[in-house]
């Protein structure tokens, strides 16, 4: 049995200021270490007692800025995207890594 890997990934395209950018929707492993991190982060400002809605709001804030650096390494001016822009993005980004692989963050 031969084992074929390669380095290249499958990507979003978008524009970013009409110029044309690409995520990889494929995680390299600092990258998957880092949304790990990540993600542990979110959970933990979500399950602070008493934290509510605004725990909530932190752990999402916390995806969001691991987003906006995982996509500014690709796109830069990433890091400029308006909170709405920027969830957009990741949002395209989680949807067509679930379409990718069948499996969506967290699983």
């Amino acid at each position: 049995m031969m084992l074929e890997l390669t380095t290249e990934r499958k990507a979003l395209e978008f524009k970013l200021d009409g110029k044309e950018c690409s995520l990889p929707l494929e995680l390299g492993l600092d990258e998957t270490r880092s949304m790990g991190e990540a993600f542990a982060k979110a959970k933990s400002e979500a399950e602070v007692d008493g934290a509510g809605d605004e725990g909530k709001f932190r752990g999402g804030v916390a995806m969001a800025e691991w987003f906006v650096a995982f996509a500014e390494r690709y796109a830069p001016g990433a890091k400029g995207l308006s909170f709405e822009a920027a969830s957009a993005l990741m949002n395209a980004w989680q949807e067509a890594r679930s379409e990718g692989t069948g499996v969506s963050e967290g699983e």
